[in-house]
């Protein structure tokens, strides 16, 4: 579920919205810095970002929410996408909201359909649009010996009955223009924030066949072995 994108070219991003790039503060593999086009990004993977404190700036953050109480590292489960109708009841994510926003921003994302014996992935793109801005939320994570990791996650929802919805039960928040300017807005109240976290207009995206394999090979057929004494030929 919204766990795979397609990066962007950070050079292209930073020409376009004509703000810098800072130096990852997190160590992690970073996509998007080399000179190509449909990378992929998975969860713990660097990923660029826009906060609503610094929104004159891309910075690279770890995809997968590490939780600024977290003691252990090892025992923090996987909080890559957090649910829109949960939001403000999990101690994880209800503060944030009002504290700690982000634009999460990519050239599309991926997600799987089993069809009978097949498993079909689709790849969703923008359309009006060289890229998708999606809502998130992020957090700085400290340990005791000087450890740094800045992380964030998707939020998604329920993609109700919209054309996402024939391809998987959840979809990321995807604003358009007007909504990710109240996004970042620092004087929005929660109520207009908390509206803004459902489908987006199918008129912002593309879903589109990108590979189908067998759920499970077929298995090669068994050899006869051959009785020499009792050929017909």
């Amino acid at each position: 579920m919204c766990t795979k994108a397609v990066s962007v070219n950070v050079r292209t991003l930073s020409e376009k919205l004509q703000v810098p790039v800072a130096v990852p503060q997190t160590t992690g593999r970073t996509t998007g810095m080399e000179n190509r086009e449909d990378g992929d990004v998975l969860p713990t993977d660097l990923s660029p970002v826009i906060t609503h404190h610094r929104p004159r700036e891309i910075q690279y953050m770890r995809w997968g929410l590490v939780p600024a109480t977290t003691v252990d590292l090892a025992s923090v489960p996987a909080m890559f996408n957090a649910r829109a109708e949960t939001l403000t009841e999990l101690r994880s994510f209800r503060d944030l909201i009002m504290t700690h926003r982000c634009l999460i921003l990519n050239r599309g994302f991926y997600e799987h359909e089993k069809q009978v014996d097949e498993r079909v992935t689709w790849k969703i793109r923008p359309v009006g649009e060289e890229f998708f801005y999606k809502a998130g939320l992020w957090t700085t994570w400290r340990g005791a010996g000087g450890q740094l990791i800045e992380s964030f996650t998707m939020i998604t929802c329920d993609p109700l009955d919209t054309a996402m919805s024939r391809v998987h039960h959840r979809m990321p928040i995807i604003l358009n223009k007007a909504e990710r300017r109240l996004w970042m807005n620092p004087n929005a109240t929660k109520e207009q924030l908390l509206a803004l976290l459902k489908p987006c207009a199918a008129e912002m995206y593309t879903i589109e066949e990108h590979s189908r394999k067998l759920l499970k090979e077929p298995k090669a057929p068994k050899k006869l072995k051959r009785d020499n004494d009792n050929l017909l030929f």
